[in-house]
């Protein structure tokens, strides 16, 4: 299920945040899910096993004498942590994880399509400030040229995966 949209949490005493029911049912089945910190932001990531496995199969077969493979995989795996959902819906962010990106007891939780991040809401908000005015840019850089969601969807079914766009430059 694709994970998408920004919900507001506040951790309790004990470090829990309460998933909303949209990042719940992204993860349904899952009783185990898994902390990273963020790899690009100052953030965390909350992973299930299907999302976090690929990753680490896909940098563990990178040539072994790429010394950033290794380096990367024992920084992320070592930091990694695994954490249970309660019955209440809960998860519990390690303290030392908490620390690394969050100020306060204050959450912003934000899907990113495969897994969600847990954002600090002033860092969040001031990484939406900084790349908001580069959206469209960016969505030009990514796809090839300025293209509507509708647009790039169309163009995959109707090429049986093929180009992104429907007239691509």
């Amino acid at each position: 299920m694709l994970c998408t949209g920004a919900y507001e949490r506040v951790m309790d005493g004990k470090n829990r945040i309460l998933l909303p029911k949209a990042v719940r049912k992204t993860i349904f089945d899952k009783a185990t899910l898994f902390i990273t910190p963020g790899m690009a932001e100052n953030c965390l990531e909350l992973h299930s096993v299907e999302s976090l496995e690929p990753l680490v199969e896909k940098v563990a077969q990178m040539n072994v004498r790429n010394k950033d493979r290794q380096s990367f995989l024992r920084l992320l795996l070592s930091r990694t942590e695994k954490c249970e959902l309660d019955g209440q819906f809960r998860i519990r962010i390690p303290l030392r994880l908490a620390e690394s990106a969050l100020t306060d007891k204050n959450t912003v939780i934000v899907g990113v399509g495969t897994h969600w991040e847990i954002w600090d809401p002033a860092k969040w908000h001031d990484y939406n400030r900084r790349h908001q005015a580069e959206f469209e840019a960016m969505a030009e850089s990514v796809l090839g040229r300025a293209a509507s969601v509708s647009e790039v969807g169309e163009s995959v079914s109707e090429s049986g995966g093929g180009s992104l766009l429907k007239n691509p430059k």
